[in-house]
């Protein structure tokens, strides 16, 4: 049985998926995530299309109804994944216009479509010990 190709030879249609790389997952970064804080990021990788990175749009009170927790475990969550360098915050979201906005994330395992900037993948260098002053770093105790 042959799969249906496009014009460039690549599978046309099929699932969407959210990728999550070995090296990600044995890293220090992601070993040290509470579970909820997992789930927060794949509501944030969901949103990947391919070409969207940096429009992720993703307010506090739909990632709260999509992963089933509490807005405020939402909010600790995200500020754990950006202190530890899984996600950037690309526009601050906003209540005071009349319009509401959610603020927008992008993956740094990712080019970012709105920078043209390259994967940072900052998360490799996060430690949760630091030798040198034999002291917890201050994001320890979030997401």
């Amino acid at each position: 049985m042959t799969r249906k190709r496009n014009q460039k030879g690549r599978n046309s249609g099929g699932p969407a998926f959210v990728q999550l790389f070995n090296y990600m997952l044995a890293s220090e970064a992601w070993r040290s995530l509470k579970p909820q804080a997992r789930a927060v990021y794949l509501a944030i990788a969901g949103r990947y299309k391919g070409a969207n990175n940096g429009y992720l749009a993703a307010s506090v009170r739909d990632l709260a109804s999509e992963c089933l927790i509490d807005a405020k475990t939402v909010t600790a969550s995200l500020n754990g994944l950006i202190a530890r360098g899984f996600i950037e915050r690309t526009q601050e979201g906003s209540f005071a216009c009349k319009v509401r906005l959610a603020a927008e994330y992008r993956l740094t395992v990712f080019p970012c479509d709105r920078t043209g900037d390259k994967p940072t993948k900052a998360f490799m260098k996060w430690k949760a010990f630091d030798v040198a002053t034999r002291q917890e770093t201050p994001s320890q105790n979030l997401g």
